[in-house]
């Protein structure tokens, strides 16, 4: 999961932007930390993925979901 796209975004990020919740989960699941990691993505400054969320309007997914396990 440490690939990153040539915006910068790794596919976690990407899950977040298009509101695939099931995706977002099972990254998390694998990577906990992925949830934590701000990166630099062009046209959004420094972000993370609950940023994303918030951001394209995914924001009944909670701090608590998306870290419940760490």
């Amino acid at each position: 999961m440490c690939a990153f796209d040539e915006d910068g975004k790794i596919p976690i990020h990407v899950a977040a932007m298009k509101g695939r919740v099931e995706v977002l989960k099972e990254l998390v699941d694998v990577r906990r930390d992925a949830a934590h990691t701000r990166v630099e993505i062009m046209g959004h400054g420094e972000t993370t993925v609950l940023h994303l969320c918030v951001q394209y309007s995914y924001s009944h997914l909670n701090d608590e979901e998306l870290h419940s396990q760490c």
